[in-house]
């Protein structure tokens, strides 16, 4: 089970690093909507 979490985060690291930098941006913008909604933890 161990080895197969190492194996899956060592393919993630990798997509992540094929996936390179992103573009640089001048403020954030909210992929979700947050407008009339309370903030929930």
């Amino acid at each position: 089970m161990m080895a197969e979490a190492f194996k899956l985060a060592i393919e993630a690291g990798r997509k992540g690093w094929q996936a390179g930098i992103m573009a640089e941006q001048d403020m954030a913008v909210a992929t979700t909507p947050v407008t009339g909604r309370p903030f929930v933890l």
